[in-house]
Protein backbone atom coordinates (compact mmCIF):
# COMPACT_ATOMS: atom_id res chain seq x y z
CA UNK A 1 0.00 0.00 0.00
CA UNK A 2 2.67 2.41 1.09
CA UNK A 3 4.53 1.84 -2.39
CA UNK A 4 1.39 2.41 -4.12
CA UNK A 5 0.81 5.62 -2.64
CA UNK A 6 4.39 6.92 -3.57
CA UNK A 7 3.63 5.97 -7.20
CA UNK A 8 0.64 8.11 -6.83
CA UNK A 9 2.15 11.02 -5.27
CA UNK A 10 5.21 10.95 -8.00
CA UNK A 11 3.16 10.49 -10.71
CA UNK A 12 1.20 13.79 -9.17
CA UNK A 13 5.00 15.51 -8.92
CA UNK A 14 5.12 15.24 -12.60
CA UNK A 15 2.47 16.28 -13.33
CA UNK A 16 3.03 19.51 -11.32
CA UNK A 17 6.46 20.06 -13.37
CA UNK A 18 4.87 19.24 -16.36
CA UNK A 19 2.05 21.78 -16.00
CA UNK A 20 4.25 24.76 -14.52
CA UNK A 21 7.06 24.06 -17.51
CA UNK A 22 3.65 24.28 -20.02
CA UNK A 23 2.17 27.37 -18.38
CA UNK A 24 5.96 28.93 -18.71
CA UNK A 25 6.28 28.63 -22.46
CA UNK A 26 2.26 29.87 -23.06
CA UNK A 27 3.11 32.65 -21.24
CA UNK A 28 6.03 33.59 -23.65
CA UNK A 29 4.40 32.29 -26.74
CA UNK A 30 2.68 35.98 -28.10
CA UNK A 31 6.50 37.27 -27.91
CA UNK A 32 7.92 34.35 -30.09
CA UNK A 33 7.31 34.30 -34.34
CA UNK A 34 4.48 33.94 -36.05
CA UNK A 35 6.45 30.19 -37.55
CA UNK A 36 7.33 29.01 -34.13
CA UNK A 37 4.21 30.58 -32.47
CA UNK A 38 1.72 28.63 -34.89
CA UNK A 39 3.80 25.29 -34.22
CA UNK A 40 3.81 26.10 -30.49
CA UNK A 41 0.12 26.84 -30.42
CA UNK A 42 -1.20 23.38 -31.59
CA UNK A 43 1.73 21.08 -29.25
CA UNK A 44 0.53 23.79 -25.91
CA UNK A 45 -3.38 23.29 -26.91
CA UNK A 46 -4.94 22.29 -23.76
CA UNK A 47 -5.87 18.69 -24.82
CA UNK A 48 -2.33 18.10 -25.81
CA UNK A 49 -1.53 19.72 -22.20
CA UNK A 50 -3.47 18.09 -20.26
CA UNK A 51 -3.09 14.54 -21.86
CA UNK A 52 1.35 15.20 -21.74
CA UNK A 53 0.80 16.25 -18.32
CA UNK A 54 -1.54 13.24 -16.96
CA UNK A 55 -0.92 10.06 -19.20
CA UNK A 56 2.84 10.00 -19.11
CA UNK A 57 3.14 10.69 -15.92
CA UNK A 58 1.17 7.95 -14.97
CA UNK A 59 1.90 5.26 -17.31
CA UNK A 60 5.93 6.23 -16.20
CA UNK A 61 4.89 5.61 -12.49
CA UNK A 62 2.65 3.19 -13.02
CA UNK A 63 5.90 1.03 -14.64
CA UNK A 64 8.12 2.01 -12.21
CA UNK A 65 5.94 0.36 -9.39
CA UNK A 66 4.96 -3.13 -11.40
CA UNK A 67 8.85 -3.66 -12.86
CA UNK A 68 11.08 -1.96 -10.48
CA UNK A 69 12.11 -1.07 -7.50
CA UNK A 70 11.68 2.78 -7.28
CA UNK A 71 9.38 2.80 -4.30
CA UNK A 72 10.60 0.12 -2.14
CA UNK A 73 12.19 1.56 0.84
CA UNK A 74 11.51 -0.62 3.22
CA UNK A 75 11.31 2.05 5.87
CA UNK A 76 7.70 3.08 5.73
CA UNK A 77 8.40 6.20 3.57
CA UNK A 78 6.18 6.07 1.22
CA UNK A 79 8.66 7.70 -1.21
CA UNK A 80 11.54 6.91 -4.20
CA UNK A 81 14.64 4.92 -2.90
CA UNK A 82 17.15 7.44 -1.87
CA UNK A 83 19.09 5.74 -4.82
CA UNK A 84 17.12 6.93 -7.31
CA UNK A 85 16.58 10.31 -5.91
CA UNK A 86 19.01 12.27 -8.65
CA UNK A 87 17.33 11.08 -11.55
CA UNK A 88 13.72 10.91 -10.22
CA UNK A 89 13.67 14.51 -8.22
CA UNK A 90 16.64 16.72 -8.57
CA UNK A 91 17.04 16.18 -12.51
CA UNK A 92 13.25 17.17 -13.23
CA UNK A 93 13.20 19.67 -10.48
CA UNK A 94 16.19 20.96 -11.89
CA UNK A 95 15.02 21.19 -15.31
CA UNK A 96 11.52 23.18 -14.02
CA UNK A 97 14.14 25.82 -12.41
CA UNK A 98 16.38 26.55 -15.57
CA UNK A 99 12.97 26.73 -17.50
CA UNK A 100 11.13 28.98 -15.30
CA UNK A 101 14.45 31.34 -15.24
CA UNK A 102 14.60 31.77 -18.91
CA UNK A 103 10.96 31.96 -19.64
CA UNK A 104 10.55 34.63 -16.62
CA UNK A 105 13.85 36.46 -17.94
CA UNK A 106 12.52 36.11 -21.47
CA UNK A 107 9.25 37.90 -20.45
CA UNK A 108 10.53 40.84 -18.10
CA UNK A 109 12.69 41.60 -21.25
CA UNK A 110 10.40 41.64 -23.93
CA UNK A 111 7.29 43.25 -21.62
CA UNK A 112 8.92 45.92 -19.76
CA UNK A 113 12.51 46.43 -21.28
CA UNK A 114 11.50 46.24 -24.96
CA UNK A 115 8.61 48.81 -23.63
CA UNK A 116 10.90 51.19 -22.63
CA UNK A 117 12.96 51.02 -25.39
CA UNK A 118 10.06 51.71 -27.50
CA UNK A 119 9.12 54.21 -26.15
CA UNK A 120 12.07 56.07 -25.59
CA UNK A 121 13.01 56.22 -29.51
CA UNK A 122 9.44 57.28 -30.51
CA UNK A 123 9.43 60.24 -28.00
CA UNK A 124 6.21 58.64 -25.70
CA UNK A 125 5.78 58.68 -21.96
CA UNK A 126 6.78 55.33 -20.47
CA UNK A 127 6.06 53.63 -17.19
CA UNK A 128 7.94 55.19 -14.30
CA UNK A 129 7.31 52.29 -12.41
CA UNK A 130 9.27 49.68 -14.49
CA UNK A 131 11.97 48.73 -12.16
CA UNK A 132 9.03 48.05 -9.70
CA UNK A 133 7.15 46.01 -11.42
CA UNK A 134 10.24 43.75 -13.01
CA UNK A 135 10.96 43.19 -8.96
CA UNK A 136 7.47 42.30 -8.20
CA UNK A 137 7.64 39.65 -10.23
CA UNK A 138 11.01 38.48 -9.39
CA UNK A 139 10.51 38.48 -5.46
CA UNK A 140 6.62 36.57 -6.66
CA UNK A 141 8.61 33.95 -8.90
CA UNK A 142 11.38 33.39 -6.12
CA UNK A 143 8.85 32.71 -3.41
CA UNK A 144 6.66 30.53 -5.45
CA UNK A 145 10.69 28.64 -6.64
CA UNK A 146 11.81 28.64 -3.29
CA UNK A 147 10.76 25.70 -1.97
CA UNK A 148 11.65 23.63 -5.02
CA UNK A 149 14.83 24.65 -4.35
CA UNK A 150 14.93 23.88 -0.22
CA UNK A 151 13.46 20.36 -1.07
CA UNK A 152 16.62 19.27 -1.89
CA UNK A 153 17.77 19.11 1.30
CA UNK A 154 15.25 17.16 2.54
CA UNK A 155 15.60 14.29 0.00
CA UNK A 156 18.44 12.31 1.64
CA UNK A 157 17.34 12.14 5.19
CA UNK A 158 13.70 10.38 6.30
CA UNK A 159 14.38 12.38 9.84
CA UNK A 160 13.46 16.31 10.71
CA UNK A 161 16.32 18.66 9.64
CA UNK A 162 16.85 22.36 9.10
CA UNK A 163 16.05 21.46 5.46
CA UNK A 164 12.36 20.77 6.81
CA UNK A 165 11.88 23.66 9.02
CA UNK A 166 13.05 25.88 6.17
CA UNK A 167 11.22 24.53 3.11
CA UNK A 168 7.68 24.39 5.50
CA UNK A 169 8.53 27.84 6.62
CA UNK A 170 9.05 29.06 3.00
CA UNK A 171 6.18 27.46 1.51
CA UNK A 172 3.71 28.59 4.66
CA UNK A 173 5.03 31.78 4.02
CA UNK A 174 3.94 32.24 0.10
CA UNK A 175 0.54 33.35 0.92
CA UNK A 176 1.71 36.22 2.91
CA UNK A 177 4.31 37.12 0.65
CA UNK A 178 2.00 37.41 -2.47
CA UNK A 179 -0.47 39.81 0.19
CA UNK A 180 2.44 41.78 0.57
CA UNK A 181 2.84 42.17 -2.99
CA UNK A 182 -0.36 42.51 -3.60
CA UNK A 183 -0.60 45.71 -1.17
CA UNK A 184 2.24 47.17 -2.32
CA UNK A 185 1.35 46.97 -5.88
CA UNK A 186 -2.09 48.45 -4.83
CA UNK A 187 -0.37 51.39 -2.85
CA UNK A 188 1.70 52.18 -5.82
CA UNK A 189 -0.99 52.35 -7.90
CA UNK A 190 -2.96 54.45 -5.57
CA UNK A 191 0.00 56.79 -5.41
CA UNK A 192 0.40 57.13 -9.60
CA UNK A 193 -3.54 58.43 -9.38
CA UNK A 194 -3.33 60.85 -6.66
CA UNK A 195 -0.16 62.55 -8.78
CA UNK A 196 -2.49 62.43 -11.90
CA UNK A 197 -5.07 63.96 -9.96
CA UNK A 198 -3.00 66.91 -8.33
CA UNK A 199 -1.77 67.57 -11.54
CA UNK A 200 -4.99 67.69 -13.49
CA UNK A 201 -6.07 69.54 -10.63
CA UNK A 202 -3.42 72.10 -10.70
CA UNK A 203 -3.76 72.28 -14.73
CA UNK A 204 -7.54 72.91 -14.83
CA UNK A 205 -6.74 75.81 -11.57
CA UNK A 206 -4.19 77.32 -13.34
CA UNK A 207 -6.75 77.25 -17.11
CA UNK A 208 -9.51 78.71 -14.93
CA UNK A 209 -7.16 81.52 -13.87
CA UNK A 210 -6.36 81.82 -17.13
CA UNK A 211 -9.22 82.05 -18.45
CA UNK A 212 -10.49 84.45 -15.22
CA UNK A 213 -7.60 87.14 -16.63
CA UNK A 214 -8.25 86.89 -19.85
CA UNK A 215 -12.37 87.71 -19.41
CA UNK A 216 -10.87 90.40 -16.61
CA UNK A 217 -8.50 92.00 -19.40
CA UNK A 218 -11.40 92.04 -21.82
CA UNK A 219 -14.20 93.61 -19.55
CA UNK A 220 -11.32 96.04 -18.97
CA UNK A 221 -10.78 97.10 -22.51
CA UNK A 222 -14.74 97.53 -22.88
CA UNK A 223 -15.06 99.78 -20.16
CA UNK A 224 -12.64 101.81 -21.88
CA UNK A 225 -14.35 101.39 -25.40
CA UNK A 226 -17.33 102.42 -23.59
CA UNK A 227 -16.17 105.68 -22.04
CA UNK A 228 -14.50 106.40 -25.08
CA UNK A 229 -17.78 106.39 -27.00
CA UNK A 230 -19.78 108.60 -24.31
CA UNK A 231 -16.65 111.22 -24.65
Amino acid sequence: MCTAMAAVMYALLLCSLLLTIFQALRNILVFLPSSIFHLLTILLSTPAVLTTSVAIPFTLSIFLLVFTKFFDRQDCFCWVRPDYVVAAIIIPVTILLFSTVICTSFMIYKVFCGMKRKFSQGGHHYDPNVITKIVSIVVMQISLGLPWVLQFGTLYSPYTTFWHYLFTIVLGSQGTILFLIFLYKRYRAWQSESVLKSRETSFYSKERARKSKKLKKEDSLGSSTDTFNEY
